[in-house]
C-alpha cells in the first residue's frame, strides 16, 4: 500500500494536474503539495477530507501506512525530528539518559524495516505516537478511528495546519 503522500500524488496525477494546479484547489502553493507528496507534512483536516473525496477514498484509507518502519517514520516526522533527535526522544520517553539513546543509524534501520525496535522501544515509540503498541504493530494503526475521530486525532497530534502559506 502507498504512503499518504504517494496516494496524494497518485490522485493529483489521475486528475492530470500539476503541483500548482492541485495546490490551487486547496488555496495553497505547489511547495505545500510537494511536501504532502514527500511525506514531510500532511494536509490540514479540511484538505485531507477534500483530497479523500476527490480520490474516492476514505480519510482512513488515505492516511493509512502499512509497514512498521513507515509508521515509525510518520511519528518521527510528526515531531519534526531528525533521526538523532528522535532517538533521543525515544530514550527520554523510556527514562534513560540521552547518551544511551538509539543511534541515528539504528532509527534509520527501523524506518527501512531492516531492524525492529525491542519491546521497550516499541512502547516508547507508540507512546510518542499517541497509540498503543498493538496499533503501532498493526498494518493500519488508525483503523480504530471513525473519520471524525481520525480528523480529531490528527488535529490533536498537531497535523491540522499547513506549514506553508494558506
Amino acid at each position: 500500500m502507498k504512503t499518504t503522500g504517494e496516494q496524494i500524488k497518485s490522485i493529483r496525477l489521475k486528475l492530470g494536474e500539476t503541483l500548482e494546479q492541485f495546490g490551487e484547489r486547496f488555496n495553497t502553493s505547489k511547495a505545500t503539495v510537494f511536501n504532502w507528496e514527500k511525506g514531510r507534512n500532511l494536509p490540514n483536516k479540511s484538505n485531507l477530507k477534500k483530497i479523500a473525496e476527490i480520490g474516492g477514498v476514505s480519510v482512513e484509507e488515505l492516511t493509512a501506512t502499512h509497514s512498521l518502519g513507515e509508521r515509525i517514520k510518520r511519528i518521527r516526522i510528526e515531531y519534526g525530528d531528525n533521526l538523532q533527535r528522535f532517538g533521543e526522544r525515544v530514550a527520554k520517553t523510556m527514562g534513560i539518559p540521552k547518551d544511551q539513546a538509539p543511534a541515528d543509524s539504528l532509527v534509520s534501520r527501523w524506518e527501512k524495516g531492516k531492524n525492529r525496535p525491542n519491546s521497550e522501544r516499541l512502547k516508547a515509540i507508540a507512546e510518542l505516537g499517541g497509540i498503543t503498541v498493538n496499533q503501532l504493530l498493526n498494518s493500519n494503526p488508525l483503523s480504530d478511528y471513525s473519520t471524525d475521530e481520525l480528523l480529531q486525532e490528527l488535529e490533536r497530534r498537531g497535523i491540522s495546519h499547513e506549514t506553508t502559506n494558506q
